[in-house]
């Protein structure tokens, strides 16, 4: 078998990496796990680092977690669209008017009325609609349109050539003029 190279022990995975792996997998420390393997009781942190660091039990230990989140997703019925409807339903009910109540004079309940105007008054739950509202444009990726943060751009003025700058300066008594770098830099002056 010319061309095929021996493996290297961080290539495969053995029978105490497999069963540290599955142990911390299940919820167990490091530290306690590596005792429950065998290793010395001295230093359980080493052990568990070294063979936690192995790229063989790396890729074991995501895998197994991409399979265990699979199987949750498909034992609990959860998927995006079943998230986007009830952030949908949450931010629904949130916003349905219920009426605002208050005490009567006869010690009962009645639904509260504007002072001034005399109409019946509603509320709402603003805070759990909000929040509602903006995990449902996260979750759908609202504000991180291509993964690209909005930039403003500003823009100041423009070269005619190497000794004209245009320079546009408001002032609410005067329009908008042109003025050579002389004018821009005296009027920059004369606003101190």
């Amino acid at each position: 078998m010319a061309g095929r190279r021996p493996a290297k022990a961080d290539d495969r995975l053995t029978a105490m990496d497999f069963k540290m792996a599955n142990l911390v997998l299940n919820g167990m420390g490091v530290c306690e796990a590596a005792i429950e393997c065998g290793y010395s009781e001295k230093s359980p942190q080493t052990a568990a680092n070294r063979i936690l660091g192995k790229p063989a039990v790396k890729a074991y230990m995501e895998n197994q977690r991409l399979l265990m989140s699979e199987k949750i997703r498909q034992e609990t019925e959860v998927d995006d669209i079943w998230i986007t409807k009830k952030f949908k339903e949450i931010l629904d009910r949130c916003m349905q008017a219920r009426p605002l109540m208050e005490r009567d004079p006869d010690g009962g309940m009645r639904q509260a009325r504007d002072e001034d105007t005399g109409e019946l008054l509603f509320t709402f739950d603003s805070a759990g609609a909000i929040k509602a509202a903006e995990n449902l444009a996260k979750h759908i990726g609202y504000y991180e349109i291509d993964n690209k943060q909005k930039q403003t751009v500003i823009q100041v003025g423009c070269v005619n050539n190497q000794q004209n700058i245009l320079s546009f300066f408001t002032d609410e008594q005067e329009p908008q003029k042109e003025i050579g770098i002389d004018g821009a830099i005296s009027q920059l002056e004369n606003k101190d």
